[in-house]
């Protein structure tokens, strides 16, 4: 699985950042042409504070985020969200993160910006249509997996960080 999101991650995406502050230098020229833009919690899902990455990424992963936040939401039947946990990874931020996370790799399709981690042990619940994390889980899952099926994107999941670890076709 990782050689073909990786194959997908080059097609679809940028060469990767140095540093953040590279992202900054970058990202209104690269805004304009439209191939980077930045993510941010919404009423669909949550993209939580992020330590070891920054929250951008090439258009097509935002229509797919988009999609996975429309058919869970759907599913559901609620309000719920689910949360991004991991997105546009620098070189820099490979360097912090291998010294914790051993998955870690200098060859991260999320260098890309093509690759999220959406969690899938935590979510926001709706308070008014409350449903079980099992039940968020599944739907998550049944979505996740008909995108997969349907060519839209690669899907991993990593069991040690609890998290779908997706890339855009």
């Amino acid at each position: 699985m990782q050689d073909k999101q990786k194959a997908a991650a080059l097609a679809n995406g940028l060469a990767p950042f140095k540093s953040r502050a590279d992202i900054e230098e970058q990202y209104s020229r690269l805004h304009r042409k439209n191939r980077l833009v930045k993510i941010e919690s919404n009423q669909q899902y949550v993209v939580r504070e992020l330590t070891y990455s920054s929250p951008y990424v090439v258009p097509k992963v935002e229509e797919l985020l988009e999609d996975i936040a429309d058919s869970f939401q759907e599913k559901t039947q609620s309000k719920a969200k689910f949360i991004v946990t991991s997105v546009l990874r620098t070189e820099e931020d490979v360097e912090k993160l291998r010294g914790v996370n051993g998955n870690a790799s200098t060859a991260s399709c999320h260098c890309n910006a093509t690759t999220i981690d959406i969690s899938y042990v935590r979510f926001e619940e709706d308070k008014t249509r409350p449903r079980s994390t099992y039940e968020l889980r599944i739907a998550l899952a049944k979505v996740l997996h008909d995108l997969r099926k349907a060519g839209r994107c690669y899907v991993k999941i990593e069991r040690k960080q609890y998290c779908y670890h997706i890339t855009v076709r």
